[in-house]
């Protein structure tokens, strides 16, 4: 695959990309792509979509890979407890996590519809389910031991990253924002420190260094996979062929 004779369009329904991010960070993310070949299509909403390709702001284009990322629905967890689903699937909870109607269960992560302490709703954050983790299981310890006071969960934005592409990232710590090489070395070692184990943070920092220096880029690929017998396909039993059925 010569990614050199590939053409990548990236369809934006709102007037710029990143739009969590300040307009300045958003900016430069536009930039950054726009010089690394990708065309950035702002205020493009998808209308259609078929095998052959995309029809995006009225401009049509022909493609057969298509990758969605607009938008994701929450594991049906209101449905497994047969309560009404919120915002894109989620569960509405109350200010401990708890499902109203039942004191006992709790959902926190992406499968919570909740709201900090400004009334916003919380982001769908790694950060935010393991802060909200650690809260409902203070809350059942206290439980577990006989203190039913209501706990308040406040959610502490230590600031969000996003890389771009080689030595190009944005990062708005508190307010604090970073772009570029800067931004991309504080994303690399952010995500190395959140790794479980030394081993494992050797070995992806080699892999990142190899690959950085020798541009490689490694692909899985299933080419030709195996063939599986089913009850149609499976060759029937004969003498020539003593297969058990």
């Amino acid at each position: 695959i010569n990614p050199a004779s590939a053409r990548i369009f990236l369809v934006e329904a709102g007037s710029r990309v990143l739009a969590g991010y300040s307009e300045k960070l958003g900016s430069y993310a536009e930039r950054t792509l726009t010089r690394m070949g990708v065309h950035v299509l702002l205020n493009s909403p998808v209308n259609h979509l078929d095998p052959g390709g995309v029809t995006a702001g009225g401009q049509r284009i022909a493609t057969r890979t298509v990758i969605w990322g607009a938008g994701v629905r929450a594991t049906p967890v209101a449905q497994w407890l047969r309560v009404k689903p919120g915002h894109h699937g989620a569960v509405k909870v109350n200010p401990d996590f708890s499902v109203t109607g039942l004191a006992n269960v709790f959902v926190i992560g992406d499968a919570a519809e909740a709201t900090g302490a400004d009334g916003k709703p919380l982001p769908g954050l790694a950060a935010v389910a393991k802060q909200e983790g650690k809260y409902v299981g203070a809350l059942l310890r206290r439980r577990l031991n006989g203190d039913y006071r209501s706990m308040h969960f406040h959610y502490r934005d230590y600031g969000t990253m996003a890389t771009i592409g080689r030595s190009a990232a944005i990062a708005d710590l508190r307010g604090l924002k970073l772009t570029g090489t800067v931004a991309w070395l504080l994303w690399g070692a952010v995500h190395l420190f959140y790794l479980i184990g030394f081993r494992n943070r050797v070995v992806v920092l080699v892999n990142w260094f190899w690959a950085w220096l020798t541009y490689a880029h490694g692909a899985r690929l299933i080419t030709n996979p195996p063939a599986i017998d089913t009850p149609e396909r499976a060759p029937a039993a004969s003498a020539d062929n003593p297969r058990s059925s």
